[in-house]
């Protein structure tokens, strides 16, 4: 079993609390008006909420193997949360590309105009 400090600790529930908080108005966007996913989203916030209080963030000094298990579980959620993240805003990045290229592309084609 590896300690992990407090700090440590902290920081990933820092992190995931971020996340939610930061990413709330996009993740209800993005369920595009599914109650079960919305539902799940809003579930979600209230409960990384209701994690980050001064009793559950004092009691992160605590160590042990099933602290240390329940810390690394965190933490690789934590980490495919953000490359999930990263993935869907390089998804955007490409999409907005591809638009931007059938903008130029029709631009062209009417400077060229039609072939008879």
């Amino acid at each position: 079993m590896t300690d992990t400090s407090e700090a440590e600790k902290l920081q990933e529930v820092r992190r995931a609390w971020r996340d939610a908080d930061d990413q709330y108005n996009a993740d209800i966007l993005a369920a595009a008006g599914d109650p079960t996913l919305t539902a799940r989203i809003e579930a979600n916030w209230w409960d990384l909420f209701s994690l980050w209080s001064k009793r559950n963030t004092a009691a992160l000094e605590k160590n042990n193997a099933a602290v240390a298990a329940a810390y690394d579980a965190a933490k690789a959620a934590n980490d495919k949360v953000e490359a999930g993240r990263a993935a869907a805003e390089k998804l955007a990045k490409t999409v907005a590309g591809v638009a931007q290229v059938v903008t130029a592309l029709g631009t062209l084609f009417k400077a060229v105009g039609p072939k008879s």
